[in-house]
């Protein structure tokens, strides 16, 4: 990982981070320390739903993936744009 940002709000954070083109890792892992300790409800990456995450010990695991990345862990469930 090259380098990576944050923001964080009561229902989502965001990552985004730098994955080397040149010789991209296998795997990264991220992880999300929400400042209220809730648990991710549900995770995308570039846009796209995501399932490789693992809730209890709060990181986003990226495969397969290089360059810019953008990383958004849900702490709400969200259908149809409306909050639940």
């Amino acid at each position: 990982m090259a380098g990576a940002g944050h923001a964080a709000d009561a229902a989502a954070i965001i990552a985004t981070v730098e994955i080397p083109t040149r010789k991209p890792a296998q795997s990264v892992i991220v992880r999300f320390r929400h400042p209220a300790s809730a648990p991710i409800k549900s995770v995308t990456v570039n846009g796209q739903p995501w399932t490789e995450f693992d809730a209890a010990k709060e990181t986003v695991t990226l495969k397969s993936l290089s360059g810019t990345v953008a990383v958004k862990a849900n702490y709400r469930y969200y259908r149809e744009h409306q909050v639940i």
